[in-house]
């Protein structure tokens, strides 16, 4: 340990290590505040996180004049995003992309059928006895 006693023999090379020794500690003390506030203030960011990114990236775009009308801060979020029932939430900002994805997989379904539909009837064997045609008179 060095020694900064005045009058204690020591050396500047001790009083820089002692130094650093100080601000070793002040650094894990900072650290150990830093994670007591995160652990303190943890159920208040968990609820208001999720609307600081919907008001972050859905926004208007940053004004450097500051802003104290209300109304402008409701009209965050466009009217195609809404929550999506068998989603789970975090999938919140894609619910209109997944909405289109649905789509296309339900369009490309149906042309499936239809594709099958068509490919039952150009192939079916004519001479056949269990296929009835409709006949027009």
């Amino acid at each position: 340990m060095p020694w900064c006693a005045p009058g204690g023999g020591g050396t500047k090379a001790d009083a820089v290590k002692a130094v650093r020794m100080c601000l070793d500690i002040l650094e894990l003390m900072k650290l150990d505040i830093a994670n007591h506030q995160l652990q303190a203030l943890r159920p208040c960011l968990v609820d208001t996180s999720g609307q600081y990114e919907l008001d972050l990236v859905f926004g208007p775009p940053p004004n450097p004049t500051p802003q104290f009308s209300s109304a402008s801060a409701n009209a965050a979020a466009p009217s195609a995003m809404c929550p999506l029932p068998l989603y789970p939430e975090t999938t919140y900002l894609d619910s209109a992309r997944l909405l289109v994805l649905a789509a296309d997989a339900a369009d490309t379904a149906a042309m499936y059928m239809f594709l099958l539909l068509y490919r039952q009837l150009v192939f079916s064997d004519a001479g056949d006895p269990a296929v009835t045609r409709i006949i027009p008179e």
